[in-house]
């Protein structure tokens, strides 16, 4: 079971260095794209944050006692609520073009 606990901690940081290691790589790409895609790429990036704190939060909670786990467990479902509301909300308002642009390029460079 501890052996169990520590992999999930492990696989819970690198998810979390994955996804600060893109987080960077957008933030600095930011200045270099065209002023048309400044809005998608923003959005991609406030994304990026929401999965890398619903981590932090996963990986904070393998450290608590199993009743503060279960606490935790409405914050975890707010991010991933507010996740797929904003994605929700970025296939409403985009453009469909740039849209299937941004999301194949997501795709392609996403290692998860």
């Amino acid at each position: 079971m501890a052996l169990q606990k520590a992999n999930n901690r492990s696989t819970l940081q690198k998810r979390i260095d994955v996804l600060n290691q893109k987080l960077t790589k957008a933030s600095s790409r930011l200045a270099l794209v065209a002023d048309d895609m400044v809005e998608i790429v923003q959005d991609s990036i406030r994304e990026l944050r929401v999965q890398r704190d619903a981590f932090q939060a996963q990986l904070e909670a393998t450290r608590l006692p199993h009743n503060r786990r279960l606490l935790n467990v409405d914050s975890t479902l707010d991010a991933a609520i507010k996740l797929v509301t904003r994605l929700r909300e970025a296939l409403q308002t985009a453009e469909i073009p740039k849209l299937r642009k941004f999301l194949q390029q997501a795709i392609d460079s996403s290692s998860m």
